[in-house]
């Protein structure tokens, strides 16, 4: 009985080892308050980006529909003075649209440069996400330049508009459309550059970073 006994208790501690084992080693896996402040910005930021895509689509389906507007309008009126008044509109409109993408996309590298510098106080070799985030900030900075040409060129239709020549007109205009169509490949550009490259890069630092821990405290 007694070595029945002295047998049960055995288990029993041992379990209770086993127990207390794995409980510090689920600890030590826990991210630290940093790491979940750097998770906690990086989904911001995607999030962020993430509605910016959904509304950027509004806006396209938006402006496809008023360009079709326009042109029916367009056949049924030549008064200069209409004409000038929809192409301020759609300056104002674009102003508006240059603001918020660039506002978007400018958080967007601050986030990211935060995330390396958390990086960078654990050890970690960060060059290839600063790079990656030096490439997005110069495409950012071409589609503001590239905007800011459009709205000129828009600018320089709204002067044609109560001009002689029509035909000049038009082409101004269609110009200023075909750029806007490469706006807003740049817009989709951007974006599934952040998504597929510098995201990516933050996830493979995330994981070397928990890797990194474990193995320290093992």
């Amino acid at each position: 009985m007694m070595k029945k006994e002295i047998a049960v208790f055995g288990v029993a501690t041992l379990v209770v080892a086993f127990g207390v084992c794995f409980s510090a080693q689920a600890t030590s896996l826990k991210p630290t308050a940093e790491e979940i402040e750097a998770m906690r910005a990086e989904r911001n930021a995607v999030r962020t980006e993430m509605q910016e895509q959904r509304e950027g689509l509004k806006e396209n389906r938006a402006e496809l529909r008023e360009e079709r507007k326009e042109v029916q309008q367009q056949r049924k009126e030549r008064n200069c003075e209409n004409i000038q008044n929809r192409v301020r509109t759609r300056i104002n409109r674009y102003e508006n649209k240059q603001e918020q993408h660039s506002n978007v996309f400018g958080k967007l590298v601050t986030k990211g440069e935060e995330i390396s510098a958390k990086f960078q106080e654990k050890g970690l070799n960060t060059s290839a996400l600063d790079d990656s985030l030096v490439t997005l900030k110069e495409k950012v900075k071409t589609l503001v330049t590239e905007h800011q040409t459009f709205i000129d060129e828009l600018e320089a239709t709204e002067v044609i508009a109560c001009g002689e020549s029509e035909g000049e007109f038009r082409e101004n205009l269609g110009e200023a459309r075909k750029m806007s169509t490469q706006i807003r490949a740049q817009l989709v550009e951007i974006r599934e550059y952040y998504q597929v490259v510098v995201r990516d890069e933050i996830l493979k630092l995330r994981a070397q970073l928990i890797s990194t821990d474990s193995n320290e405290e093992n």
